[in-house]
């Protein structure tokens, strides 16, 4: 997901670390946190569209072509 917008994850690996990036990324400017806002949302967005698809082919290959085959 971080490929699409750097923005949509931040990774941290103590409490600290969240601390200080829900302190800077989220809570200290409203325009950093839109942002922030954004991003995620993109991300889940394009994260959702290719599940779909994915199911979509999946059940195209496997049943629909089936019921035209019999």
């Amino acid at each position: 997901m971080q490929h699409g917008n750097p923005l949509s994850i931040t990774q941290v690996s103590t409490k600290l670390e969240l601390k200080e990036a829900i302190i800077n990324l989220l809570l200290s400017n409203p325009e950093i946190l839109e942002a922030n806002q954004r991003a995620s949302k993109e991300a889940y967005e394009s994260l959702s569209s290719c599940i779909v698809s994915s199911i979509w082919n999946l059940l195209s290959l496997h049943i629909f072509t089936r019921e035209l085959n019999c």
